[in-house]
């Protein structure tokens, strides 16, 4: 299973693995959503895009669940399906190869209806145990959410 979650006190992470940087956040983003809801419910019937950018890959994590979170919660969405694609760019103003994350993203999903189970509400994607590394085969983060 590429995703696993785990409890912490009065919280609630996840640990996500994959063979790629994008496979991570698009991990995380089904993961994140199977602690709000059943993932097998929702369909792919709204698209959203953003693009977001940050000075590492674990603080981009962090800003793109929260992202998430934020439609969710604005659009009484959920969201199943995540296509992520990320560059390094050159940080503006910065020392020489200094660089920045910028990450284009597409989410799938749909209204919050009557045919779905809710399970979790998550306050808030947070700093607290986070880690993002490269792997022999790829790549692991883990992400705690505040609950």
């Amino acid at each position: 299973m590429p995703f696993k979650i785990f409890e912490h006190t009065a919280d609630v992470g996840i640990i996500v693995e994959a063979k790629s940087r994008e496979g991570i956040y698009e991990e995380a983003g089904r993961a994140m959503f199977s602690i709000i809801g059943e993932l097998s419910k929702i369909e792919e019937k709204d698209k959203y895009e953003f693009e977001i950018e940050s000075d590492s890959y674990d603080a981009l994590l962090v800003d793109f669940l929260s992202e998430l979170l934020f439609l969710h919660e604005t659009n009484n969405s959920l969201f199943s399906k995540f296509k992520v694609r990320i560059k390094e760019i050159k940080k503006e103003g910065g020392k020489e190869g200094e660089k920045k994350v910028h990450l284009s993203a597409s989410v799938w999903g749909e209204k919050i209806s009557k045919k779905h189970t809710l399970k979790t509400a998550i306050k808030a994607v947070t700093y607290h145990m986070l880690s993002f590394e490269k792997k022999h085969k790829g790549y692991i983060a883990k992400v705690l959410f505040d609950i």
